[in-house]
């Protein structure tokens, strides 16, 4: 029977020629049946657009939009913008989803009478493939596991309903923007819903961040979330503990980067010493914090232990 509600499915792409078939049969075969597929090509320079076009321009699903490459939140902008489901999804095109995952999702929603749900994940690297659990759970106060869940962050494992999407544009940034937007959505969200069940594949790539060294934009988010969360806290104080769990949380990026990397010049110098300053003051109030998640508090303990190999090895495990 087809569904009623109509999900569309939004897949900004840049350069993804190695994966992009698998990403897009992937969805093509799902059995939710009224699915809007959306796929931006954002600039690709390499056959992207063209395997796109020759490969789905038959499936009447397919929206492909080719614009300038302006990034990836400007594509995922564009896509929202030419969207017309009641409910939105995302994918990355290096990832791939189970073919039940939005009649899963939908169910829950509507079974739950939820605005969001997240669903847990696998993520697939060189190292094999690590299970990131959720549990199957309602929450009324959506804001205490976006606060805890690091796996709450990611647009990638969630079903939203479009008018939440559509009342925020996406803030632009290099790092952190899927965090910081996330929690604009979840302010304005009254349940959320969790599912177990793994339905979504994050392919991690060979390339990160955190290879070419610490700079300004590691940190430019934090004062936003930051921000974002003193305004939470002043409405709701017992959200405190939570608020201070998702700052600290924040933070283990430029840690990482500081103890794993070293700096070029003297302004980098400044920038890792302040950052290592921080992770000082951070340490008691981290691991006293209940609400912060064991494998972050022992990142903590072994960048505080100079073990910073194991740091990194905790905090690339269980990070998103």
């Amino acid at each position: 029977m087809k569904n009623k509600s109509k999900i569309s499915i939004i897949i900004p792409v840049y350069n993804a020629e190695k994966y992009i078939i698998r990403c897009i049969d992937s969805i093509q075969n799902q059995t939710f049946s009224n699915l809007e597929i959306i796929i931006v090509n954002d600039g690709s320079t390499d056959s992207s657009y063209e395997l796109c076009k020759e490969k789905y321009s038959s499936d009447d699903r397919i929206i492909l939009i080719n614009q300038e490459n302006k990034g990836v939140t400007a594509a995922r902008n564009t896509g929202i913008e030419n969207s017309t489901g009641d409910y939105i999804g995302f994918v990355d095109s290096d990832d791939w989803i189970e073919e039940n995952m939005y009649v899963t999702m939908y169910d829950a929603i509507i079974n739950n009478s939820a605005d969001i749900c997240a669903c847990s994940a696998k993520r697939i690297s060189k190292d094999g493939t690590i299970p990131i659990k959720l549990k199957d759970e309602l929450y009324t106060e959506p804001l205490k596991p976006y606060m805890t869940f690091d796996l709450m962050y990611c647009y990638w494992n969630k079903l939203y309903k479009s008018n939440l999407i559509k009342n925020h544009e996406f803030i632009d940034l290099k790092v952190g923007e899927d965090a910081l937007n996330n929690l604009q959505i979840i302010k304005d969200t009254r349940k959320v819903v969790t599912i177990s069940e793994c339905l979504y594949n994050y392919f991690q790539n060979e390339t990160s961040i955190t290879k070419e060294g610490l700079k300004d934009y590691h940190l430019s988010y934090i004062p936003l979330i930051e921000s974002e969360c003193n305004e939470i806290v002043e409405k709701n104080p017992n959200l405190e503990r939570y608020a201070q769990a998702m700052i600290q949380y924040c933070w283990l990026l430029p840690l990482d980067i500081a103890y794993t990397t070293q700096p070029s010049n003297d302004v980098e110098k400044n920038l890792y010493s302040e950052v290592k300053k921080k992770g000082k003051s951070l340490f008691w109030q981290a691991i006293g914090n209940d609400k912060l998640k064991f494998e972050y508090k022992a990142a903590y303990v072994a960048i505080k232990c100079n073990i910073y190999s194991l740091a990194l090895k905790f905090y690339a495990k269980f990070s998103k």
